[in-house]
């Protein structure tokens, strides 16, 4: 339940802030500006705006191949340096170098774009703008965790 009213509680912020900076929350599950060491999954589109860094990771996991065909899934601003990445549908965009190995399992290709850097800087700034907008909102309603988190139920 707790995690349940956190989500909740998300979606009406990101209802309530400006539509143009909510874009980016709205279009990537995982969105980082600077450097990201990755050894993990992401179930959706990620946008690194420098180095992609780490051993092994899976991207755009619960994504329908089809329907993302053509869909940068996987943006890196600079390099990509994983020994071995699973790209689960859609393409990768990247802005420097790749070393390492990427599987496109759902038919998608890399695409050489050196302007990605500057589509980071862009985002930053969106982000930071969704930042204050939604510092500026008023709280409406508190939430209560229990003391013992083992008691929260999904």
């Amino acid at each position: 339940m707790h995690r349940f009213v956190a989500t909740a509680a998300l979606a009406a912020v990101v209802v309530a802030a400006p539509a143009a900076h909510a874009s980016v929350v709205r279009n990537f599950n995982l969105v980082t500006i600077a450097d990201l060491d990755s050894r993990s999954n992401v179930e959706g589109r990620a946008f690194i705006g420098r180095d992609l860094l780490g051993t092994s990771s899976d991207y755009a996991t619960k994504l329908d191949a089809g329907a993302f065909a053509g869909v940068d899934t996987l943006v890196v601003g600079r390099n990509l340096s994983v020994q071995n990445i699973q790209l689960q549908a859609g393409n990768l965009r990247i802005g420097g170098t790749r070393t390492g190995n990427v599987n496109f399992n759902g038919g998608g290709q890399q695409i050489n774009d050196p302007g990605v850097g500057a589509v980071a800087s862009q985002l930053g700034a969106e982000l930071n703008a969704l930042s204050t907008s939604l510092r500026s909102l008023a709280a409406n309603s508190t939430i209560v965790t229990p003391q013992n988190q083992s008691n929260v139920r999904r």
